[in-house]
C-alpha cells in the first residue's frame, strides 16, 4: 500500500527510508509521513529544476557557457517578506488580463448591490457628489431625496461647476403624462410625482443658470435612474408597481473593457439629447 501512495520516482523500505536524488533520509511512519515524502520529493525537484535553468543561461561576459556546473540561485523567504514582484505590478497585470477577457471586465464593474435605496449609505452618495471632477451626471423624474438629506446641495454643485467639473441635470417634465402614470402605478395620487419635480425645480433655483450647470426636462418613461460620477455609477432601478425607493440599486464602475457601465452612459445621453433645456422660466 505504502508504494501506491508514495510520489513517483521515490522508494521506501520497510523501515521508511526514502531515497531522493541519491541520498536517504529517514522518513518518520504513521500519519504524515506520505506528505512528509511528497514534499521532500517536490522540494529537490525544485532544486534540480532551479539548478538546470540557471546552468543555461548565457554569460555575461560572452564566453563558453558551462552545463555542467550549477549555479545556486537564492530563493525568496516568505518568512521575510520577500516576493518575485512587487504587488502593484500583479495589481497591473491583473487590470491587463480584464480588459483582454471580457467576462472578468464584467465582473469587475460590479461594486455592490443593494436590495433597495435606503440601504445606500449616505456617505456613499455624499462621496458621489463631492469625488466628481470631470462629470456629474444625474437621470432621475425628480431625485427629490438627493435635495432633503443634503439642503445645500444647490450651493456644492455651483462650487463644483466653478472647479471644472460639467454638471448635467435630467428631471422629468412635471406635465408629462408618463409622470402623471407613474404616480398612479406606484398607488399614489397623479399630481405627486409632478409635485415633488416642481419642488426640486425650485431647489436647484440659483444653480439653474450657473456656468457648468445644465438643466434639462424629459418626457421619457424612464426605467433606471441614472446618478454617474465620473467613473462611478448608481443605478436604481425601476419595477413597475413599487416606488423608486423600494427597488435595487446597482454601483457600478468603469472597468477597461467593461460594457454595463457605458450602456447606461449611453442611455442617458439619449435622454440628454432628447430633453428639452430649461431654465429661463426658473430664474425669471
Amino acid at each position: 500500500m505504502e508504494d501506491e501512495k508514495r510520489p513517483a520516482g521515490t522508494s521506501a523500505d520497510v523501515l521508511g527510508r526514502t531515497e531522493l536524488g541519491g541520498t536517504s533520509h529517514e522518513v518518520p511512519r504513521g500519519c504524515g509521513a506520505e506528505r512528509t515524502a511528497t514534499w521532500m520529493y517536490l522540494s529537490s525537484r525544485t532544486d534540480s529544476c532551479r539548478t538546470r535553468s540557471a546552468s543555461r543561461r548565457e554569460p555575461q561576459d560572452g564566453g563558453a557557457v558551462d552545463h555542467h556546473e550549477p549555479v545556486a540561485l537564492p530563493r525568496a523567504s516568505l518568512e521575510d517578506g520577500h516576493h518575485s514582484r512587487p504587488r502593484r505590478n500583479l495589481s497591473l497585470a491583473r487590470a491587463e488580463r480584464r480588459s483582454r477577457d471580457p467576462k472578468r471586465a464584467w465582473n469587475a464593474e460590479f461594486v455592490q448591490i443593494y436590495p433597495n435605496r435606503g440601504c445606500v449609505p449616505y456617505t456613499t452618495w455624499v462621496r458621489l457628489i463631492d469625488g466628481a471632477t470631470e462629470a456629474l451626471d444625474i437621470l432621475a423624474y425628480a431625485g427629490k431625496f438627493l435635495f432633503d438629506s443634503r439642503p445645500d446641495l444647490a450651493d456644492v454643485l455651483i462650487e463644483k461647476a466653478k472647479a471644472g467639473t460639467r454638471i448635467r441635470l435630467l428631471f422629468g417634465d412635471p406635465d408629462f403624462s408618463e409622470v402623471r402614470r407613474r404616480s398612479e402605478e406606484e398607488g399614489l395620487p397623479a399630481s405627486a410625482l409632478s409635485t415633488r419635480i416642481d419642488i426640486v425645480l425650485n431647489y436647484v433655483r440659483k444653480a439653474i443658470n450657473a456656468p457648468g450647470i445644465e438643466v434639462r426636462l424629459h418626457d421619457t418613461p424612464l426605467y433606471n435612474s441614472i446618478f454617474r460620477s465620473d467613473t462611478t455609477m448608481l443605478v436604481n432601478l425601476h419595477t413597475y408597481g413599487s416606488g423608486t425607493p423600494f427597488n435595487p440599486v446597482l454601483h457600478l464602475q468603469h472597468v477597461p473593457g467593461g460594457r454595463i457601465f457605458d450602456h447606461y452612459q449611453q442611455s442617458f445621453h439619449k435622454v440628454w439629447d432628447a430633453a428639452k433645456p430649461f431654465g429661463s422660466e426658473v430664474s425669471s
